[in-house]
């Protein structure tokens, strides 16, 4: 493990909080960077709620704090929304492919994607 060790209110706070509140504000909240706090529902398995999704314009929360959708994505890159998802999809294959050469099980591409 690296990095302290996550305190009973922390996850506490993470669990009740994650679906409805922005992670920015869990991470002031809890005293933990928001990539952390990104990392470590992912790994519980917490999601935003649809509510908390309509209401931010349809933006889902992706790891390590970023806040851009697939569309947004291939405007900047200039190209087409289907070919940012197929290049995103292609970087998870090559994330799994890597972890199982290690040994690793696929639920260590939470920690690297979603």
């Amino acid at each position: 493990m690296n990095g302290k060790p996550w305190t009973a209110y922390q996850l506490d706070v993470l669990r009740a909080e994650y679906a409805n509140t922005s992670t920015e504000k869990i991470a002031q909240k809890i005293g933990r960077k928001t990539s952390l706090v990104t990392r470590k529902a992912n790994l519980l398995g917490l999601t935003k709620s649809p509510d908390f999704v309509r209401e931010r314009g349809e933006r889902k929360e992706l790891p390590y704090g970023a806040q851009m959708t697939f569309a947004e994505i291939a405007k900047d890159m200039h190209c087409t929304e289907k070919t940012a998802q197929n290049l995103f999809m292609s970087a998870v294959e090559k994330v799994r492919a890597m972890l199982a050469r290690r040994g690793l099980s696929d639920q260590y591409v939470k920690a690297y994607f979603l």
